[in-house]
C-alpha cells in the first residue's frame, strides 16, 4: 500500500492481482489473502494490525470483515488527522512576580533589599 492510497484503492489492486492469479489456476486460502493485506499496510497501521491479529482468529476472519474493519479505522485516522492544531495562548503576568524577576537582574546587594521589601509587603 502506498502512502497516498486509501483502503478502497488498495483493495481494487489486490482484487486485480487475485483475479489474475485465478486465470493462471493459482488459488490461495482466505487466511493467506488476509495476512497478505495486513502485511501490505503502512507503518501507521501497525497498531491496528496488531489488534486484529490478537483479537481475531485469522483462520476464520473473512475478507469482507477485514476490509470493513480497516475502512472504519481509516475514517478514524482521517478524522483525527483533519483536526486543526489548537493554538496556545501566552498570558503576560504583571505584579509582584515581575518585580522579583527584575530584582535578580540587579546587583546582589540591591536585590537583597528589594526581596526584603517585597516580603514585608505580603
Amino acid at each position: 500500500m502506498k502512502e497516498d492510497e486509501d483502503i478502497e484503492v488498495m483493495l481494487c489492486k489486490f482484487q486485480l492481482l487475485v483475479s489474475g492469479m485465478q486465470v493462471l489456476d493459482k488459488s490461495y486460502s482466505t487466511k493467506y489473502h488476509v495476512t497478505k493485506i495486513l502485511r501490505s499496510l503502512q507503518v501507521k497501521w501497525r497498531p491496528k494490525v496488531t489488534t486484529i491479529k490478537e483479537a481475531k482468529d485469522l483462520n476464520k476472519l473473512g475478507l469482507y470483515s477485514l476490509i470493513s474493519n480497516l475502512m472504519s479505522h481509516e475514517l478514524t485516522l482521517n478524522h483525527d488527522g483533519a483536526k486543526p492544531k489548537s493554538k496556545s495562548i501566552v498570558l503576560k503576568s504583571e505584579g509582584k512576580m515581575v518585580k522579583a524577576l527584575q530584582a535578580q537582574d540587579e546587583a546582589p546587594e540591591e536585590a537583597d533589599e528589594d526581596v526584603g521589601s517585597l516580603m514585608m509587603m505580603n
